[in-house]
This record gives C-alpha cells, structure tokens and sequence, in this order.
C-alpha cells in the first residue's frame, strides 16, 4: 500500500467522537473525463482495524447518502491514505498525475467527485469529519473545486461542522496540467497535511490485573508543555470520574505508572486526560481492562473502625457480610447492594482487638476470609 509518511511524529490526538482519521483533500483533476477524482485521508493515531471507517459523497447538494465506501486493512499514524474513483481509467490517471498508485478505488458512480460534492467520514457508522455541505450543491459557493482542488489547512479538524475557512480552496486551476503542478498554477499540495505542534505524544497505553488491583502504564514519546495527566475510569453505563493525577516528569520520553486500587467488576475504561501548563486539554484514547477478581483480600488487614471490600461481584448483587469473632460470636450482619466498585463497611466502634472471620455471601455461594482487629 502506497503511504506518504510525515517525517514527525504525530500525536495520539482526540476530537470528538475520539477521531483517529480525518479528511485533508479532494481533487477534481483535469485528465480526460475530469480524472483523477480522488481523495486524501489523514490518519492521527494508529487504527487496527480501518474497516471500522468509511466515507460517503453527497452529490449536488441532494443531502447525506451515509457511508458508501467503508476501508479495509490498519494504518499507522502520520499515513496518508488515497482513495480514486476508477470510472475513465481513473485508477491509471492517478497514477500518471501524481506519479504513484492510490490505497483505494471504486467504480461506483455515486462515489465520484464533480468539485460541488461533499464528502463525510465515519466511524462505526457516526458522523466524525465532513468537508462541504451535504444540503447544498458546491457550484458558485466559497468551496467549489470544479477543475481544481480544496486541502485542509494545518492543524484544523477533524470538524462535524464544515467551516470553509479550514481550507484552501482553488477553484478551476488544473486546466492544462498533465501532472500535479506542470501547469504553472497552484498544485494540489498531496501529503503535506501536518495536524500542528500538540503537547504529548504517546507510544502506548495499556493496563492489566494484577491481583486486586489494576496497574495501568503509558509511555511518552516527546512531551512539550505538559503539566500533568488526570487519570478517569468509567464502568459501563456511567460518567467518567477522576480516579488519580500523575505530574508530567520532563520534555523526553517517560513511562508512567498507576495503580488502581479499588477497579469495578468487570469492564473498566480508562482514559488520560492531558493538561497544559497553559491548562488547555486533551483526550487521548481510551483503554479497557476487565477485572476478575479471584480470592478476595479485605483490607487494611488489621483494620481499625472500617473493611474495605473489593468488587467481587456483578453491579445490583445482593450482598450479606456477617462478621464473627474468634469464637463463633455473631458480632454484624450488613445487606448491600453491590454496585460494581469496592464497598466501605464501618465496623461497630466497640469490637475488641483480636482475630475476626468474615462470611460474603452472594448467589453464587460464600467465602469466608479471616482479619486481625488492631
């Protein structure tokens, strides 16, 4: 697959609806029968599985017709990805106007670009970057690109609300040109898109269990202008809620490192939430960790006037906790409704010191586990 690669390094940068591609160009080219048609796509962050994308063409302001076209393979971030409308040997002129083959073709009529078409991209069938206006036909408008092109400015997008002043717009100027540029007008300026100078970039994030604890890890590769990241969990169905802070430690790569002490049953999603010195700030993708827990380890162990007890069940589990002392002497018995997350269970304030059993007890059977009272 023939990519241009910027020579930077790219952020992973999230917009709304946590973006990883966006669109950069559209040409109307001036080979015989209008060719080549064809489009550039931007990818900002490394995407595994492309046929999560796609794009459709509004034609002649007739409103949105969704995804038409949907992507297929991985890209990496910094690629530039073609696609070419192959109607009147439009794959070929491609080649003969920009000098290399593009990523992706079709045949199919309604995916070809007359300069005055929209065009919008997807995610997951959700609307994430869009250049023109899908109700509106471009001719005499501010974006027409009959016989020339239009390519997004520097560090602008992705955007749901098409804003023309995004783009450079040259209307009617490859008349005459065999070869991008050849024909002494402005060429279309193919892979040279860069997404701007943005704070933190990001070769990995990931987390794993480990006993009953999540420890989650990310590596930075460059740091410019960072001041700290917020860590934030959500379980299925929630809000996002801040867990932790973690300070920027310089401007060259760093690992950093937190350990969730009190995770949700099950799915959690986390996300990192970069700030600026300047307090600006950015998403970055997010990460999802199942928690399991095996046996359960109650704590602080020896405990004082309250038992933290882990996740260890479904969200809306019935739950009975029954402490008992050494001798076999009932001394609490507490219902609960498990909510996913660890449960703080006060103690009566006259327990004396010693060795205590606790029973927890759900549908799925009980487990006693033994405490030291300090």
């Amino acid at each position: 697959m023939k990519k241009l690669l910027l020579t930077c390094f790219i952020v992973l940068f999230l917009n709304v609806s946590s973006a990883q591609m966006l669109i950069t160009g559209v040409i109307d080219g001036p080979l015989t029968g209008g060719t080549p048609k064809a489009i550039e796509f931007f990818v900002l962050s490394n995407i595994n599985n492309l046929n999560e994308y796609g794009f459709g063409i509004a034609n002649n302001g007739g409103g949105s017709d969704g995804q038409e076209f949907t992507f297929s393979g991985t890209a990496n971030a910094g690629d530039f990805l073609y696609f070419v409308n192959s109607q009147n040997n439009g794959f070929q002129a491609f080649i003969d106007f920009f000098g290399f083959a593009a990523d992706f073709q079709s045949n199919n009529f309604s995916l070809s670009l007359n300069g005055d078409d929209a065009v919008e991209l997807f995610h997951n069938g959700t609307l994430i970057d869009i250049f023109g206006n899908v109700n509106q036909d471009g001719t005499g408008t501010a974006w027409e690109y009959m016989d020339g092109w239009a390519y997004r400015n520097n560090a602008q997008g992705p955007n749901t609300n098409f804003s023309v002043g995004e783009w450079n717009v040259q209307n009617d100027v490859l008349d005459g040109a065999t070869q991008n540029g050849n024909n002494g007008t402005p060429a279309f300026p193919i892979g040279t898109y860069n997404p701007g100078p943005l704070p933190v970039v990001l070769a990995a994030f990931e987390g794993s269990q480990q006993g009953q604890h999540i420890e989650l890890r990310w590596e930075t590769v460059r740091e410019f202008n960072n001041d700290f990241f917020l860590l934030e969990r959500k379980g299925e169905g929630e809000a996002w809620q801040p867990i932790g802070r973690v300070s920027a430690r310089g401007s060259s790569g760093q690992v950093y490192h937190f350990t969730d002490q009190q995770p949700l049953y099950g799915s959690n999603l986390y996300r990192l939430r970069q700030v600026d010195l300047n307090g600006q700030q950015h998403v970055l993708p997010i990460l999802e960790v199942q928690f399991r827990p095996g046996k359960l380890s109650p704590y602080p162990n020896p405990f004082r006037d309250h038992i933290i007890i882990p996740a260890f069940a479904p969200a809306g589990e019935q739950v009975r906790a029954r402490l008992y002392s050494a001798m076999g002497q009932k001394v609490q018995d507490v219902w609960f409704y498990n909510e996913g997350h660890s449960y703080r269970l006060p103690v009566p304030p006259d327990l004396k010191r010693g060795v205590y059993y606790m029973q927890l007890s759900t549908s799925a059977g009980t487990q006693q586990l033994r405490l030291l009272k300090h």
